[in-house]
């Protein structure tokens, strides 16, 4: 469907950026929830979904486009880089 995997790569930066944000928040949040540090933050009481959700907030979502863009751009140059050695 995708011969030139274009899709491929920008597909492989946006998960990068998603996955990577999902793991060190949830570790974080794991093994820190308790914490005084962290309960700071959560001033309303939110349960640990929610309080997931407004830390990361828009800083997750610009990180996940950017890394989309520069990521898959990236990626494509050195495939073909790569691929014309």
């Amino acid at each position: 469907m995708d011969k030139k995997k274009t899709l491929c790569y920008f597909a492989g930066g946006l998960l990068a950026a998603l996955l990577n944000t999902l793991f060190f928040v949830g570790v974080l949040l794991v093994f820190f929830w308790n914490t005084d540090y962290i309960q700071s933050f959560n001033a309303t009481g939110a349960n640990v979904i929610v309080f997931f959700a407004l830390f990361v907030g828009i800083q997750g979502v610009v990180e996940a486009l950017v890394t989309c863009a520069a990521g898959g751009g990236v990626s494509k140059a050195v495939a073909k880089i790569a691929h014309n050695v």
